[in-house]
């Protein structure tokens, strides 16, 4: 199976799932998309709400990422989500416009790309293939230390 996000000019981002057609198990090593060098993973984000950039730990998770779930959350909750499933895409996805969004975070997607890969993931009901990306992209390497200073 493989989900496909229309981007802004017309760019087409494939997510592709192995195994029978069936997104269940899929992983970062079974998606094709450019990838950075870097990705920080929810816990940093979640511990250095001082270093975000463009966005504030009170923003609601709904307007920022155009879906419909839980109207209350906020990006600084969804970093705090434990369990699977659109729990652990909500995390995910919180970490990864974050890193997006940060200017020495080498990220591999932008925000713009993060934000229709949710999108869509919430259009399926089936938040594993985006989650394994991310979750993949944001455990990359932070390149910046909690201060929010380039790492050498």
């Amino acid at each position: 199976m493989a989900v496909s996000a229309a981007l802004a000019g017309g760019t087409t981002l494939a997510v592709a799932a192995s195994g029978g057609g069936s997104p269940t198990g899929a992983n970062a090593g079974d998606t094709q998309y450019d990838v950075g060098d870097h990705g920080c993973t929810p816990g940093f984000w979640k511990n250095q709400t001082n270093v975000w950039s463009g966005f504030s730990p009170g923003d609601s998770f709904n307007a920022v990422f155009g879906v419909n779930y839980n109207s209350s959350l906020t990006l600084g909750d969804a970093l705090s989500l434990g369990g699977g499933g659109f729990d652990a895409l909500a995390r995910h996805a919180t970490a990864a416009l974050l890193g997006a969004a940060h200017p020495d975070v080498d990220y591999g997607l932008t925000s713009s790309e993060i934000i229709a890969l949710v999108q869509q993931a919430f259009a399926t009901n089936d938040p594993e293939p985006t989650k394994n990306t991310l979750d993949g992209l944001n455990n990359a390497g932070c390149s910046i230390d909690a201060q929010g200073r380039p790492i050498d």
